[in-house]
């Protein structure tokens, strides 16, 4: 966990503001990704704020994944698909996304199956990544 959400959350949103310098989507996934991501870090740390235990870290970071996820697909459902279709035909990628996941065959089925089970997953990696490194750096940092 980050040692205050708003620090994570600026390291989210610092993360956006570097990506936007070389972006071709005008920002759009950025804002997504800074929406999603800050979800993870904003539950997260919430929780362990409150339970500064084990136990508050791993229920902080599996709720923070789960937020991160739905924050995901939402910003898929209405953000980045809504762009997208600007440049490429929503059946063009459907059935492009299809070839890599079967089970995706319209907007919703690209959401539920595409965006939602990827931001879990890196939600969970995420996840992984901060309960293993998080007592080593918050020693340096306090």
């Amino acid at each position: 966990m980050c040692i205050r959400s708003c620090y994570g959350y600026c390291d989210s949103f610092i993360k956006a503001a570097l990506h936007l310098l070389r972006t071709d989507t005008g920002g759009v996934g950025e804002l997504a990704d800074f929406l999603a991501s800050g979800s993870l870090v904003l539950v997260s740390s919430l929780i362990y704020k409150r339970i500064k235990t084990r136990k508050g870290a791993v229920l902080g970071l599996v709720l923070g994944a789960i937020a991160m996820a739905i924050v995901g697909g939402l910003a898929n459902y209405f953000i980045l698909i809504p762009f997208y279709t600007n440049v490429m035909p929503m059946e063009q990628i459907i059935s492009l996304c299809g070839k890599a996941n079967p089970l995706i065959t319209n907007t919703l089925g690209y959401v539920l199956y595409g965006a939602i089970p990827f931001n879990l997953i890196k939600a969970l990696l995420l996840s992984i990544i901060t309960f293993v490194l998080y007592k080593q750096i918050s020693k340096i940092l306090h």
